[in-house]
């Protein structure tokens, strides 16, 4: 699979560069052919609609195993390392158009959980209309209602998808807009920003949202919907 050359071709690169290259240089593009994500709540009805459709397809299909087995592969060398946001850019594009097999006009949305920092566990899009919200504690935090209550396929013994809120039920807060913008503007390099956004903001939707349990704090952490959402917003800022 083409995707699959790609990816590796990533991490390959990843491992060579990361004592060698001067990361502090982005060189800016234009680009041929500019689309817009939307934040998922400003997608229409039917556009919710056609996202988690094209979603279950995907999942039906076997294809977003795949993404799982190659996230798996980049553990220690597109994580906390200067080709994390690269490499987490095209495993969004390569599963963006798995999503464009269905409806070529349909983009990955990205969740803005910014807006919803202080009180995380009360965002809509954390309700079964959108993306689900915590496991049942009394399954073993397993996602047993909603849209996506499906297993882990390429991890057999991870068993059905899994949530964990970190905070008894609650999340707790993540970064604010204000605190994203701070690192925006407060970042001179690419070096800095890439370390300062995978640490914190990155980080802590995970742990929030997996903890112990749940399949965001793993390597599977692709076989729950939320990884695309968030790591998409990750790639907006």
């Amino acid at each position: 699979m083409k995707l699959a050359s790609y990816l590796l071709t990533y991490v390959l690169i990843g491992i060579s560069i990361q004592s060698s290259a001067n990361y502090d240089t982005i060189v800016n593009t234009d680009c041929q052919y500019p689309y817009q994500r939307k934040e998922i709540r400003s997608m229409t009805v039917l556009e919710v609609k056609q996202l988690i459709k094209a979603l279950r397809k995907i999942r039906e299909s076997l294809v977003w195993d795949k993404f799982i087995r190659y996230h798996f592969v980049s553990d220690k060398y597109a994580h906390f390392q200067p080709i994390f946001l690269p490499f987490h850019r095209l495993l969004l594009r390569e599963f963006e158009k798995e999503i464009q097999k269905y409806y070529p006009k349909l983009y990955l949305p990205y969740w803005n959980w910014g807006i919803d920092s202080q009180s995380p566990e009360k965002s809509v899009v954390l309700t079964n209309y959108y993306f689900g919200g915590n496991g049942n504690s009394k399954e073993g935090f397993i996602l047993d209602e909603g849209h996506f209550a499906w297993d882990v396929v390429p991890v057999p013994e991870e068993g059905y998808l899994k949530r964990q809120f970190d905070s008894f039920g609650k999340i707790k807060s993540f970064p604010n807009l204000e605190q994203l913008e701070d690192i925006m503007n407060e970042s001179t390099n690419y070096t800095e920003f890439n370390i300062k956004i995978s640490i914190e903001p990155h980080a802590a939707v995970h742990q929030g949202v997996g903890d112990e349990e749940g399949h965001l704090t793993t390597m599977a952490s692709p076989g729950d919907p939320l990884f695309f959402l968030h790591h998409c917003f990750i790639d907006m800022l």
